[in-house]
């Protein structure tokens, strides 16, 4: 009844060659048959009960020897067994007349790039997954996913179409899990039942969620893991400014995170910079094993307009992350008016008329052209009293547009809040004359960032504070964005900021005219006026990481009007599509660009930004599932899903019969053993 079982299974040996061994069972045999040993005959007065003693042992004797040739020539079957490898079919489904839908997932992320035993692994994945197809009925037909998840691979395919986009298969800055992987093509195979799932992948540990999508049992699921050797990697991972305000004839010192994640420490790792092409900056880490380093470069700019920046180290053969690219803008010059109600405080003059950085100008509202608001990048709207309907528009717009404000109110207050509803930061409240003097100064913030040491405000009798004798109550709202950045001794703010975008708007909640304040003849006026001003040179986003649905932020005075958007570096060009989402506007790539690097962007041919784009860092840590692991992941006991190691792969006569075989020869070894044991015993008790 086994053996009939066997042969139904359609058993298969990797290595007929074994079998002939079979015959070798025949020496103990003929040994068994053939005793030669000599007998010897002892005469006894009385033998009767030494003749029944003799036969009795004499056939125990017989029956545990035939017991023990039975028992070896089974232990030598067994092994013979499993030295040939037998191996039947998981199922027969490629043998069935219906048609089937293979659906193969091929990793072209860049980890795919390290090399294995033979080459690339993304060299190695192709060549497997042809191998597969290649020996699969001509009537099945086919599906392909690559990390890209592009929409021309959602379709089915015949064989040659499926191995020509096979064949068409490049590396990827895109990383998917698996279970993205699984829902992308449970999706695309939904109309098709029984269908057989391929994942030809490294399986880095980050992609192999801790919590992996149950695979539908009625899909059939092979796991394809390609061994790679072992690689250790260093990453520049990012980069920025401590300090947000870019200026001319300023050293810079730019911080630069680097991961080692191998195993080995690093020694004086060269680190390069450059700067619109030329080197600025050079130095070298020492970084230990499983470790970070940060590295901080010097450098010194000397004219105005766009920087274009680019981090560089040496290492293999993971190339992907050994640069880190990065772009901002310095301005010429930067558009500050200061509004006034009827007579202007001259301290503004005096303190930004000679900045030749600062074009200064000033305006009364009654006398105020409304179309020079949106070509300023900063207003300081000084104790005005009333605000038009026609003048919170046009702030508003500005706002929206980008520009940075500072609203100081008068003593009147007629319709400030006005402009704070419309502007959405916090209320002015009621009044309060009590005199208070300032009491806190907000070292935390970047704003205040190399203004002060720790020293000189630590106590106040190291600082003469400014003195306040009238100021407004400012309603705690929840606001996004919100920063208190000076505090009154009775711990009413002072000094509040809202951060929109790139742009700014700063509340503060006190008249500075002199029967109010000491604060413009005070020396902390000079640093909080000129960083507010400051605040609109700053380097803005330095960096963005590639991705399939890519989206640049686009500034709000550019996105005004129609035109044509592209985004283009010295090889290629695309097409941007604009949206805008309440003050927000983008421009869209989704997954065109593949390569890092700086892009110019484009309006109507006349270049309004630069973006500097990196490849994703989560591809860097090189550290692999192995078989045991993706068994514990996906369920040891599954039946429908099968992980196939690279040696099955190479010790099968096609990729095909890796996949489809179920083999044998552990079970025979176990016999093995067994009948090993039961022979030890045999010799032992009897």
């Amino acid at each position: 009844m086994h053996l009939t079982i066997f042969v139904q299974m359609n058993v298969s040996f990797l290595y007929p060659q074994f079998l002939w061994a079979f015959t070798l069972l025949s020496i103990p045999i003929v040994i068994h048959l053939f005793n030669f040993r000599k007998y010897k005959e002892i005469y006894f007065p009385n033998i009767q009960f030494l003749k029944q003693i003799k036969e009795q042992s004499k056939s125990a004797n017989q029956l545990k020897n035939l017991l023990l040739l039975l028992l070896r020539l089974l232990l030598f079957s067994a092994l013979i067994l499993a030295f040939a490898m037998p191996y039947s079919s998981r199922n027969n489904a490629t043998k069935e007349n219906t048609q089937r839908l293979h659906a193969f997932y091929v990793d072209n992320s860049f980890s795919m790039n390290a090399t294995g035993e033979s080459g690339p692994l993304l060299d190695q994945a192709k060549k497997q997954a042809a191998d597969i197809v290649k020996n699969l009925p001509s009537s099945d037909y086919f599906m392909l996913t690559t990390n890209d998840f592009e929409g021309k691979h959602r379709r089915h395919l015949e064989k040659k179409e499926f191995l020509q986009e096979l064949e068409n298969i490049e590396e990827s800055p895109s990383s998917k899990n698996t279970n993205e992987v699984y829902l992308r093509q449970q999706s695309d195979i939904s109309s098709v039942s029984n269908s057989t799932l391929y994942w030809l992948s490294d399986f880095q540990k980050n992609t192999v969620p801790a919590k992996v999508k149950n695979i539908d049992s009625s899909l059939t699921l092979y796991l394809l893991p390609m061994a790679a050797a072992p690689q250790n990697n260093v990453s520049i991972d990012s980069c920025w400014f401590e300090s947000p305000q870019r200026k001319l004839n300023t050293p810079e010192e730019l911080l630069v995170k680097i991961s080692n994640h191998g195993d080995k420490d690093l020694d004086n790792l060269p680190i390069k910079l450059t700067i619109n092409g030329a080197q600025k900056a050079f130095t070298t880490v020492s970084i230990k094993a499983n470790s970070q380093a940060l590295v901080t470069l010097s450098y010194t700019l000397f004219k105005n307009g766009r920087v274009n920046g680019c981090i560089e180290i040496n290492n293999h053969p993971i190339v992907f992350d050994n640069s880190f690219y990065f772009t901002y803008n310095i301005k010429a010059n930067c558009k500050i008016l200061h509004l006034y109600e009827n007579i202007a405080n001259p301290a503004y003059s005096k303190l930004f008329k000679k900045d030749s950085t600062l074009l200064f100008s000033q305006s009364s509202i009654e006398q105020l052209d409304y179309s020079i608001l949106q070509e300023q990048d900063f207003i300081i709207l000084d104790e005005i009293v009333n605000y038009s309907s026609g003048m919170l528009q046009e702030i508003a717009r500005f706002s929206n547009g980008g520009g940075s404000l500072c609203i100081i109110p008068s003593r009147k207050n007629i319709n400030a809040n006005a402009l704070c509803s419309v502007l959405a930061i916090d209320a002015l409240g009621s009044s309060d004359s009590i005199s208070s003097r300032l009491q806190e100064i907000n070292m935390a913030s970047d704003f205040f960032l190399n203004v002060f040491t720790k020293q000189e405000v630590q106590t106040n009798e190291k600082i003469n504070f400014p003195l306040f004798s009238y100021h407004y109550k400012v309603t705690n709202d929840f606001l996004p964005g919100k920063e208190i950045m000076l505090r009154l001794l009775n711990n009413d703010p002072l000094l509040l900021r809202y951060r929109r975008n790139s742009s700014s708007i700063f509340l503060i909640a006190a008249p500075l005219d002199k029967n109010s304040s000491n604060f413009m003849q005070h020396a902390l006026c000079v640093p909080t006026m000129y960083r507010m001003v400051l605040s609109i040179m700053t380097s803005g986003q330095l960096y963005q990481n590639l991705s399939s649905n890519l989206q640049i932020p686009l500034a709000p005075k550019e996105s005004k009007g129609s035109g044509t958007y592209l985004i283009a570096n010295d090889r290629e060009e695309f097409a941007l599509t604009a949206s805008k989402s309440q003050s927000l506007s983008n421009l869209h790539a989704g997954n065109q660009i593949k390569k890092a690097g700086i892009y110019a962007i484009t309006k109507d041919k006349i270049q309004i930004d630069a973006v500097a784009l990196n490849y994703p860092r989560n591809e860097s840590t090189m550290i692999f599932c192995s078989a045991q692991e993706l068994q514990k992941s996906y369920g040891i006991n599954a039946k429908n899903i099968h992980i196939i190691e690279q040696g099955e792969m190479k010790s099968s006569a096609s990729a095909l019969d890796a996949l489809n075989k179920k083999d044998y020869w552990h079970h025979f070894i176990i016999l093995a053993i067994l009948l090993l044991g039961i022979e030890a015993l045999l010799y032992r008790f009897w």
